[in-house]
């Protein structure tokens, strides 16, 4: 690629993101980094000389119930034309800033080190919903035909 990556590292409230972010660094030492971070969370100084800049998002939380915030989020996310958009937790909402990002490539920095696809696409999103949403009620739904079949004993 002629131009340089550019890097979208989503914020996230854990011990281990410095690390992450100086992981992202070695492994892509001329791209561009842009922290996401939510009003009043701010970088640490033991990693700050490895990122280029800071995006703080309007909210510290969003919600359908404010579409014009979330509105206003994506066109910022857009018009940072992000290469990569890297979270560290693949929640719901993680993989729809990914989507409405328009990075290239959406991607989850796991702990032992290794960075994975993510799901980026509306169509992936809404069945990845309905195959955990179908899954996890159907692990319930055994588990309490088994509690009802089967008589287990109250712990002591």
């Amino acid at each position: 690629m002629s131009e340089r990556e550019h890097i979208g590292f989503y914020y996230g409230v854990t011990p281990h993101f410095g690390t992450a972010v100086r992981h992202a660094r070695r492994r892509w030492p001329d791209a561009r980094i842009t922290i996401i971070a939510p009003p009043g969370y701010t970088p640490e100084d033991g990693w700050r000389d490895v990122v280029d800049d800071l995006m703080t998002t309007e909210c510290a939380r969003y919600s359908p119930l404010h579409p014009v915030a979330c509105w206003r989020l994506a066109k910022a996310l857009r018009a940072r034309r992000f290469t990569h958009f890297v979270t560290l937790f693949k929640t719901l909402q993680q993989r729809i800033l990914a989507v409405i990002s328009g990075a290239e490539r959406a991607e989850t920095w796991c702990v032992d080190f290794r960075i994975r696809p993510m799901e980026s696409t509306w169509p992936g999103l809404l069945w990845g919903t309905i195959r955990r949403e179908a899954g996890g009620r159907l692990r319930y739904y055994l588990l309490w035909c088994y509690a009802c079949v089967v008589w287990v004993r109250p712990a002591r």
